[in-house]
């Protein structure tokens, strides 16, 4: 069966046997969640042709490049049609060995990103590093600029309200 869900992406990958994923940090949750998967990427030409000058990694899937090699097929630019996407799923998705081989590869990339609470930790390193509380006052470590970036980071990683992180950490 198919079923088209717009919410809840991690419990549906979670759910599925198999995913066809566009390349960027989704490739990575996915690979996390232990889903065999297929990558998919198609950017613009002019952005294309400038990253493959200036790459300098086979890989365009952050699970295959943290990995240092292919986990997961990847299907870029000229390979990412309609056609090929379809004909390498359903060889994946026929080939059960391989789909429990691309599970084990997974399992041990997701076991050498570290243990859970990477946000955690990283706004813990971040508050740690540019701001410390004086009382009821944020003061700066380093030059404003770079404390600019490490508030934006922190809210980008849901800590909307500074004194509260500076606080809870």
């Amino acid at each position: 069966d198919i079923r088209l869900v717009d919410d809840d992406a991690y419990n549906v990958l979670a759910a599925s046997d198999f995913a066809i994923v566009a390349s960027g940090t989704a490739t990575l949750e996915t690979a996390i969640i232990g889903t065999p998967f297929l990558i998919v990427y198609k950017a613009n030409i002019l952005t294309y042709l400038l990253y493959k000058m200036v790459a300098r990694i086979p890989y365009i899937g952050l699970v295959n490049v943290i990995a240092k090699k292919e986990l997961v097929p990847e299907l870029i630019q000229f390979d990412a049609t309609p056609e090929k996407i379809a004909t390498r799923a359903v060889e994946l998705m026929s080939d059960k060995a391989a789909l429990k081989a691309m599970v084990d590869e997974l399992k041990k990339a997701g076991g050498s990103l570290g243990a859970s609470g990477a946000s955690r930790r990283v706004v813990r390193s971040l508050i740690e590093r540019y701001v410390t509380r004086e009382g009821d006052a944020i003061v700066e470590r380093v030059p404003h600029a770079s404390t600019e970036v490490a508030c934006e980071l922190l809210r980008t990683l849901r800590y909307v309200n500074l004194p509260r992180a500076v606080e809870a950490v």
